[in-house]
């Protein structure tokens, strides 16, 4: 492995992990410690009142971990990367933004104030929303506080603990609930090597690397803490249990999925027709799959907007089908997410003409990787 590149994707890390605290609320105190404060405070100064440079930053950091990633890509590759190098890159990426503010979404906010509601005010959820306990202090940097819990059950209940582990302390809760998406991460990226494995790809880091080296992975996962990866560990957790032949495990993980997030029940389909058939799983399978989940994705994002975490729900079935030729794609759709970021991050504000900046930021590298197909596919075809 490269060391230089090494250094470069380290640099990389923390270049996110220091941009992830401009982004902080500025009606939120994360220490009272005078010179972490007001190191904290410089970093919002750039972030909400240095908006053109916040913007330039995020670009530069963005665009140079694209070519980290494609670089990484290129060296698993043709190099041939060995299972330690993977994980050096895994473990490194995962404790330097385990400790990253949630940049991006607010919604580990909300992760946390659901099991506050039943650990502190012993109230449900499901039918209190956060604005029913005024004079809560964090009302006053959430969002979303005007309704009740959008969560599953199992979700809820699979934060408590957590929320006990901060011993009621809002900073030692936050890192426990990013403590809870790290290793749903880890354990994603542990089972899609398992089931690689058990595949007998010769090229299984390449395709872990597609995956977890991907930049929205990274940021949704571990910078933003999105609970998609810890409903895609239960997922995948349920497929490495379905190509063992241990159907009801597999089963009662792909339904404690759904549990987290309702995604999981467009795959039952498919895990019912192998619980019936007890036969291996084949790429076939694992294709009806990832096209399962596709419908999930075109059925969400025609009633809401589409989101840079729904990619979590994609890219660990699209490798395991070995659809290989989707790679440029996705990797494209994943930036193109990511840029829609930047008109906020320049104006502060979500209207008009945002949308229109955000539609355009993810559709020209989506195109432009589908001119790509085709142009390397047609000198494919010339020289058959």
């Amino acid at each position: 492995m490269k060391k230089s590149y090494l250094i470069l994707w380290t640099i990389n890390l923390l270049g996110w992990f220091f941009y992830s605290f401009t982004q902080i609320d500025l009606n939120l105190t994360l220490t009272r410690v005078p010179f972490l404060n007001s190191l904290f405070k410089s970093f919002q100064y750039i972030g909400y009142f240095q908006r053109p440079l916040s913007t330039y930053l995020f670009l530069f950091l963005l665009f140079f971990s694209l070519i980290l990633y494609l670089l990484w890509l290129r060296e698993f590759k043709k190099q041939g990367l060995s299972r330690k190098h993977f994980w050096q890159l895994i473990i490194l990426s995962a404790l330097l933004l385990l400790f990253s503010y949630p940049a991006f979404s607010y919604d580990l906010f909300n992760y946390m104030f659901d099991a506050k509601t039943i650990i502190v005010y012993h109230a449900n959820p499901w039918v209190n929303k956060p604005l029913d306990f005024i004079g809560d202090p964090w009302l006053s940097f959430m969002h979303w506080t005007h309704r009740p819990s959008v969560y599953p059950p199992g979700w809820i209940f699979l934060s408590l603990p957590f929320y006990v582990a901060g011993f009621n302390y809002f900073l030692a809760i936050l890192f426990s609930f990013k403590i809870l998406m790290t290793l749903g991460y880890l354990g994603s990226v542990y089972f899609l090597e398992k089931i690689l494995s058990w595949q007998k790809n010769k090229e299984k880091y390449f395709h872990l690397a597609v995956f977890a080296l991907n930049p929205a992975i990274l940021l949704e996962s571990l910078v933003s803490a999105h609970n998609d990866i810890v409903m895609m560990f239960f997922v995948i957790l349920a497929i490495w249990y379905l190509s063992q032949k241990k159907y009801w495990f597999s089963f009662g993980h792909l339904i404690f999925s759904a549990l987290i997030k309702y995604l999981g029940f467009f795959l039952l389909p498919l895990f019912l027709w192998k619980l019936r058939a007890k036969k291996d799983l084949t790429i076939k399978d694992f294709r009806i799959g990832f096209l399962l989940m596709t419908v999930a994705f075109v059925f969400i994002i025609s009633r809401i907007e589409i989101q840079p975490w729904y990619l979590v729900w994609l890219l660990p079935l699209l490798i395991l089908a070995d659809l290989r030729f989707l790679y440029p794609i996705f990797i494209a759709l994943s930036i193109g997410l990511l840029l829609r970021y930047a008109p906020f991050l320049f104006l502060g504000n979500w209207n008009n003409p945002v949308p229109v900046y955000k539609l355009w930021l993810t559709m020209i590298p989506l195109v432009l990787s589908i001119l790509y197909i085709f142009i390397t596919q047609k000198k494919t075809w010339l020289k058959k």
